[in-house]
């Protein structure tokens, strides 16, 4: 891939320059289509940094609403994901938030954010992604319930073919996965790999039993990012992240290439309001590793 330096910096926020990977997908045409229009804005692939250039890490911050969504604008986050956290994990907004923040971001002003959006588990998220806005860049489905690797890609096979053809697919593996009767992240990693999916969200499907460092710890994640690399893969860390947690893996192999928030950027927790103060924290560390 080329690795010219992006000729349309950010403002807001140096790390918007290094987005996403924009991998081809294998069975997904639109992405061929994606990455040449897209060749003289990126550095080289995040799945083959070296230790200096991974020092860029990008945020994703879930809100719920168009009055959330102006906040993490004004915070000059590189990802907008939309979600209900009253509702679970990955419990989708409704399409007509979809709609009304895909409509707000649409001005070239906007031009550096990426929307996304979460759909759901399985059953949910195939009713769903038919109505997933073009304008979309990513969906994710959460895999709860789907015990062994068929059930997983067929998932995915059956979300692929109702998304709009410009949106990116991210498989999700959860780090208490016996917990949500899944597969662990390791597994979930090189199963998308075979099924020429670039992008991994790793999240926890329960909110009491810790972080996903609390469950993974340091030493694991540093392996599944060892393996993100090798396979060219962009992986996002979410999971009742703390600003700790983001300090500690920075310094570490185990950085991801997304840290996903919304607990550690709310008042009270994950169902409180955004909170500008907070979300400004995270973006001054961010800041601090252009």
């Amino acid at each position: 891939m080329n690795s010219q330096a992006p000729s349309n910096p950010s403002a807001g926020s140096c790390a918007a320059n290094h987005l996403h990977s924009n991998w081809p997908d294998a069975t997904r045409p639109s992405d061929f289509t994606r990455r040449e229009a897209s060749l003289t804005k990126l550095t080289a692939p995040e799945g083959t940094q070296t230790s200096s250039s991974r020092a860029t890490t990008n945020l994703l911050v879930s809100v719920r609403s168009v009055q959330e969504a102006r906040i993490a604008i004004a915070s000059a986050v590189e990802i907008i994901d939309l979600k209900e956290p009253n509702g679970g994990a990955l419990a989708p907004a409704s399409p007509e938030v979809w709609d009304e923040v895909s409509r707000l971001i649409a001005p070239p002003e906007h031009s550096r954010l990426k929307l996304s959006l979460a759909l759901g588990e399985s059953e949910t998220a195939i009713e769903l992604a038919d109505r997933v806005p073009p304008t979309a860049r990513f969906a994710k489905a959460g895999p709860s319930g789907l015990g062994d690797a068929t059930e997983l890609s067929q998932l995915w096979k059956q979300l692929r073919e109702r998304l709009p053809p410009a949106v990116t697919l991210v498989a999700v593996a959860y780090a208490d996965s016996d917990f949500a009767t899944t597969i662990p992240p390791e597994q979930v990693m090189s199963l998308a790999s075979q099924n020429g999916i670039r992008h991994v969200l790793i999240d926890t499907f329960g909110k009491q039993a810790g972080s996903s460092v609390d469950l993974l710890g340091t030493a694991r994640l540093e392996s599944l990012a060892i393996e993100a690399r090798k396979k060219n893969i962009w992986w996002a860390l979410a999971g009742s992240l703390r600003l700790t947690d983001a300090e500690m893996l920075l310094r570490s192999a185990a950085a991801p290439n997304c840290f996903a928030i919304r607990g550690a950027v709310c008042e009270g927790d994950r169902r409180g309001g955004l909170a500008a103060d907070r979300l400004a924290r995270w973006t001054e560390l961010l800041r601090g590793r252009c």
